[in-house]
């Protein structure tokens, strides 16, 4: 039995920890960033294959004290790495630090790549090499309040990298949280009654793509290339196949029972990126998407069922579309929904859920969920009669108040104006054009007291250091000094000559 942990984007840990609970995990405890678990490789193996939702299947190594850099370096010397990787395996170090001395997460990165290249090394007078680029072990520390959790990544890559996915829309959803969306929207349940599938902004046809798979029985896992759980000392590659043909065979079977699928997107581009994906997920024949306005959208025929869900990702001003325009898409939307699309369910994924009240239906459900570092709501719509409302006219929206952008200034361009002498800017009298450089004439001192004049105390008889004094007198007269080549100090020595009076034409000493 191991300790595993997976981790899975904000707001999705409830959903995985079913998830790996279905899939033979025991003790699931849900946390912010995952889920930590207890099982056999095989219990690993199948949620790499089958998870829809987590993005990292982690197995935990060690655990100990870290709260500087050298308790650091001595806890990951103290796991046996040679249990896990070979002399001539590569490898690469992500870390995480949270609420811990060690702050900088490359600089811990580096502290455990040199543990464990010195036990290597002390071992064996070889060091494993570094490569970042799918190393055959993935190392990951977790750095939280002084206490470092090390695990090694069976995974190696996010499994949102299912394969398929090689271009990409404007602001494409990860696939492992569009899963997510799905599942919370209970798609598994419609699938499994033969109901529809359709996506009015399709972008890359990650809904759709993952609505197959999870309708098919297909596991998400199957079409990647690379798990760095094949580069470690433990992979059972027997088990592996075994659990790998079980999949295939399932897929197989799951493709008989499929509704029909349809999406549409209004750039040609995003078409063509959504069907390149489609068919290298394997649904060519099976999911539609075309070049249109979501406004020409029509249900799909279904002699199967009359059921359907309708799953839309819209632009919510973050990164695509600006927010006054968004309300009428919105407003636009919710038209489509009421008109053609009755007995639907549907789900709205948005970063800005006030855009909704735009669409004109009653959300009976709201779910916070996570795109990235952005907090959005999941809107829950039974597109009936009963949950229609007039919406307000999209020219009452206000946008949201945003953080102001420094305003940028371009440098004032002279091409275009006649030479003039700049010396006369400011000279009194000049009459200034629009835009210039105010006049500011210069300061006048005439009412402070003359510098060479003290501020402080009368003036002494015969002090005389003023400019203002008669420039014929005489200059002093430095005879009273002794001159400068003599000692200030005892009477000249016999043979003394070290001033400037001596014969210049003697020969140096």
């Amino acid at each position: 039995m191991h300790e595993f942990f997976a981790s899975a984007p904000k707001g999705v840990s409830a959903l995985l920890a079913e998830e790996l609970k279905a899939l033979g995990a025991q003790s699931p405890v849900e946390s912010a960033g995952g889920v930590h678990f207890r099982g056999t490789l095989e219990t690993a193996y199948r949620a790499l294959l089958w998870s829809r939702t987590a993005s990292r299947i982690l197995l935990i190594v060690g655990k100990f004290p870290a709260f500087d850099s050298d308790s650091l370096y001595e806890g990951v010397k103290s796991v046996n790495w040679a249990d896990h990787m070979s002399k001539a395996s590569t490898m690469a170090v992500d870390a995480v630090t949270m609420e811990t001395s060690i702050s900088n997460s490359h600089f811990a990165a580096l502290r455990v790549k040199d543990a464990v290249c010195d036990q290597f090394r002390d071992k064996f007078r070889v060091r494993p090499t570094v490569e970042l680029i799918r190393p055959r072990v993935r190392l990951n520390l977790y750095l939280s309040q002084d206490q470092g959790v090390m695990s090694i990544d069976l995974a190696g890559e996010g499994l949102h990298k299912r394969g398929y996915r090689e271009e990409g829309g404007e602001a494409p959803l990860k696939e492992n949280l569009a899963a997510a969306i799905l599942m919370a929207l209970g798609w598994p349940g419609l699938a499994a009654e033969g109901a529809s599938l359709v996506d009015p902004m399709a972008g890359s046809g990650t809904f759709l793509v993952e609505g197959a798979l999870m309708a098919t029985d297909t596991a998400p896992g199957l079409l990647r290339e690379y798990y760095a759980a094949f580069g470690w000392k433990g992979h059972d590659q027997g088990l592996w196949d075994m659990l790998r043909a079980e999949a295939l065979e399932r897929a197989s079977k799951g493709r008989e029972r499929l509704g029909p699928m349809v999406g549409c997107d209004i750039s040609p581009r995003a078409a063509r990126s959504a069907s390149g994906n489609i068919i290298r997920a394997g649904f060519a024949d099976l999911i539609r998407v075309r070049a249109r306005d979501f406004s020409e959208l029509r249900p799909p025929e279904n002699p199967r069922s009359d059921k359907g869900l309708l799953v839309v990702n819209p632009p919510y001003g973050e990164r695509m579309g600006e927010e006054s325009e968004l309300a009428s898409l919105h407003a636009r939307l919710g038209e489509l929904l009421r008109a053609h699309f009755p007995g639907f369910s549907a789900g709205v994924f948005t970063g800005n859920p006030t855009l909704g009240r735009f669409l004109g239906i009653t959300a009976h459900k709201q779910e916070d969920l996570y795109n990235g570092p952005i907090p959005c709501k999941l809107l829950h719509l039974k597109i009936a009669e009963a949950n229609f409302f007039e919406p307000p006219a999209p020219e009452t929206f206000v946008p949201r108040v945003r953080e102001p952008e420094a305003e940028f200034r371009p440098r004032r361009d002279f091409s275009g104006e006649p030479e003039r002498d700049r010396r006369d800017d400011h000279r009194p009298g000049r009459v200034r054009e629009t835009g210039d450089t105010p006049y500011r004439p210069r300061r006048d001192f005439g009412d402070k007291k003359p510098w060479e004049k003290k501020s402080f105390g009368p003036p002494r008889e015969g002090d005389d250091r003023g400019r203002d004094r008669d420039s014929s007198a005489p200059r002093r007269d430095f005879g009273d000094k002794k001159p400068w080549e003599k000692k200030s100090f005892g009477p000249p020595r016999e043979g003394d000559d070290r001033g400037r009076d001596r014969d210049s034409s003697a020969p140096r000493r």
